[in-house]
């Protein structure tokens, strides 16, 4: 297992890749892969985002070997593209239906050098994939799970949205503090959107770091900074901070030492 480089490879010639995809990072057990149009400057910021998750306190080793190792063998790959209708075609490609767990990503949602809550998604989206990808085949308590899954992630869960519910009900009831009412997401999309939202706040991504974000975000969750946090949605605070999960202590800022 190499330390990161941060180089943009080229995919060659005769891999099954070539041509859905031009160039890519590995960033311990996950790919980066991303086409023609889109920026080598925001690939490598990606790749740095992901790396910095991995390997939050950067010795050069992922932090859980049994989360990088899941990675690794679904094949976790974020695909990275420079518009929707691109992103579209790449998906339904069949020559990736080996991957186990992919996350797109447009170039308008990638900017080097910003940050949560300015214009860049890449704390999020590269969440998700290791969720999904890592955390929750290493720690079946993070699984998202599906509809039929229930663990101490989708317990906390339905305490925060005041229920259990498989649709997303309209309104939500009075007491909820995390309310995402997207009506496409699925419960277990529910729990992706739910660990994101708990683990930026831990780790002071959403109202810490910019007070207007509270604002912004009041309609899908309401404590949006860590103290909110803590206090409010006590299981969720519990789960995200035992350390027999090895999750992230410090925001990805960009920068991987």
């Amino acid at each position: 297992m190499q330390i990161p480089s941060f180089t943009v490879q080229m995919i060659p010639l005769g891999d099954p890749l070539h041509g859905i995809f031009y160039k890519c990072i590995q960033v311990f057990g996950m790919s980066l892969l991303a086409t023609e149009a889109f920026p080598n400057d925001r690939l490598v910021w990606v790749a740095t985002i992901a790396a910095e998750y991995l390997d939050n306190n950067e010795d050069g080793l992922p932090d859980d070997a049994a989360v990088n190792a899941a990675l690794a063998n679904g094949h976790a790959s974020m695909l990275l593209t420079q518009s929707e209708s691109e992103s579209m075609a790449v998906g339904q490609n069949p020559k990736l239906d080996y991957m186990q767990h992919k996350q797109p990503q447009g170039a308008n949602e990638s900017t080097p050098n910003g940050s949560l809550g300015r214009g860049d998604a890449s704390l999020e989206e590269v969440l998700h994939l290791i969720q999904n990808g890592g955390y929750g085949p290493a720690h079946p308590n993070l699984d998202p799970g599906n509809s039929n899954t229930y663990n101490l992630l989708t317990d906390a869960m339905d305490i925060a949205r005041s229920g259990r519910f498989k649709i997303p009900p309209v309104p939500y009831p009075a007491a909820a503090w995390y309310s995402y009412d997207d009506a496409s997401c699925d419960y277990a999309c529910m729990a992706v959107e739910y660990f994101y939202w708990g683990l930026t706040t831990l780790l002071g991504g959403q109202g810490d770091f910019r007070a207007s974000r509270c604002r912004e975000i009041q309609n899908e969750w309401k404590p949006c900074t860590k103290a909110q946090f803590q206090t409010t949605d006590t299981k969720l605070y519990a789960l995200l901070t035992n350390p027999a999960y090895n999750l992230p202590t410090r925001l990805p800022d960009g920068r991987y030492r």
